[in-house]
């Protein structure tokens, strides 16, 4: 079977926060021992029979670099016949996205056993865990990339708008870096239609504690500004509504929130959260209003200020 490589989604995948995360933790990154990685999947209408795909993971001894050896045609046999092209993660990655590869399939590396022949292997699984299928179904909405978004809570409108606003502020702060960059790009999103659009979507009040001033109420974005891609930054599910108090410490990292909206608070003394006023029991974003999306946003939130 031939597979072709989605080089757009492959460097979105590099950007990406929890492909990072995965990029450096996974068991066959840059290990040695690794030289075999496939994919295996059921047949329709419950065959048996299983199709394999075979990236072959190699060391270039010129650049030491490793990375999977791409076999287009698949196979064991044709493997050398077919032709070979060297791949990364992020492809291998991004075909398993691109494929339709589920969590009931298992994606596969073989390792040299240990005292055996060179060609000796043993088998052992890449899990579909919790921060892989986000990735997949981050990226995999009708082979879209993430902010084009179909059966949406907002409107074509409001998303277009969003959009287009994303470009325009970026094009005004360019020239600045990191957390300045943020700063600026936060001042200019509460001048416009991103804010209304957040004050539409969160009722008028705060996301966690109701509250319903907006003189103290802050539109922000969940992953910042400079650590957004062009799409994120476009994404109007990458937004809360907080008090300038919830706000000041969601901006900071010294606090985020679960995939049930709860608020992580462990970054913070009983002290400052009693000082601040915070009530620990009701410290939940509205429910009815949390998303899939914005849990995915979340996750990220958290990988980035490392509460995983």
């Amino acid at each position: 079977m031939s597979i072709d490589i989605d080089h757009q989604l492959v460097e979105a995948l590099k950007k990406d926060l929890v492909f990072q995360k995965i990029s450096s933790s996974i068991s066959y990154q840059g290990n040695r021992l690794l030289r075999q990685a496939w994919v295996e999947y059921p047949e329709e209408k419950g065959i048996s029979i299983n199709k394999k795909w075979h990236p072959v993971l190699m060391k270039d001894q010129q650049t030491n670099t490793e990375g999977f050896e791409y076999n287009p045609g698949g196979g064991w046999q044709t493997k050398v016949k077919a032709g070979k092209k060297k791949i990364g993660l992020a492809e291998f990655i991004s075909i398993i996205i691109k494929n339709g590869y589920e969590d009931n399939h298992s994606v596969r590396s073989k390792v040299d056993a240990k005292g055996a022949s060179q060609d000796a292997r043993l088998v052992c699984d890449l899990k579909f865990d919790n921060e892989l299928n986000i990735l997949i179904q981050k990226y995999r909405s009708n082979s879209q990339l993430p902010n084009q978004i179909t059966d949406s809570d907002f409107s074509i409108e409001e998303v277009d708008s969003v959009a287009q606003m994303s470009k325009e502020i970026e094009s005004a702060i360019q020239g600045f870096k990191g957390e300045e960059k943020d700063v600026l790009a936060k001042y200019r999103l509460n001048q416009g239609k991103f804010r209304n659009i957040m004050l539409k979507y969160w009722s008028g009040s705060c996301a966690v504690s109701g509250l319903a001033d907006k003189r103290l109420l802050i539109a922000s974005h969940i992953l910042p500004w400079s650590q957004s891609t062009a799409s994120q930054k476009g994404d109007p599910y990458n937004g809360l509504l907080l008090s300038v108090v919830w706000d000041s410490l969601f901006d900071k990292g010294l606090i985020s929130f679960d995939d049930e909206g709860r608020a992580i608070l462990t970054q913070l003394s009983e002290k400052i959260i009693e000082d601040l006023g915070l009530n620990v029991e009701k410290s939940v974003i509205e429910p009815t209003k949390l998303t899939q999306e914005h849990k995915q946003y979340l996750l990220m939130h958290r990988l980035l200020h490392e509460f995983e």
